[in-house]
């Protein structure tokens, strides 16, 4: 968590009930693409955040605990001037895709583990919006 916490270019979103984390996200501003990326994925992930990491504690899901995480990533991204946001994924992709709106943008392979990489393009804010 720490490293999170110290350095501007990720964040970490705690969600708290009655003082107790039951939930966090995690995002950094860049990341590297996939292994397998092609050219064009490559550039198109170069201006995205990348999520790292989701999770709820399984007594607190289909609350909206993280829909509420999942807003704060986009919030960081946009008012981070970046266009968009992917991650990696093994088994959440059709909830990212239906009920966030992210496009399946491939697959790709880690440690034997067939992944899938989804984006979401973000509508930047008016500069008078911040």
């Amino acid at each position: 968590m720490e490293r999170y916490s110290i350095k501007p270019d990720r964040a970490l979103f705690l969600a708290r009930y009655q003082e107790k984390n039951i939930g966090f996200a995690t995002i950094i501003n860049q990341a590297p693409a996939p292994d397998n990326a092609n050219k064009e994925t490559i550039a198109l992930l170069q201006d995205y955040a990348c999520g790292t990491g989701l999770m709820v504690l399984p007594e607190f899901r289909h609350k909206g605990v993280a829909s509420k995480l999942v807003l704060q990533w986009e919030i960081w991204a946009t008012q981070n001037h970046l266009s968009g946001i992917w991650l990696i994924t093994r088994k959440m992709g059709d909830w990212y895709q239906r009920f966030f709106h992210y496009s399946l943008h491939g697959t790709t392979i880690r440690n034997g583990v067939k992944k899938t990489i989804l984006t979401k393009a973000l509508r930047q804010l008016h500069p008078n919006q911040k």
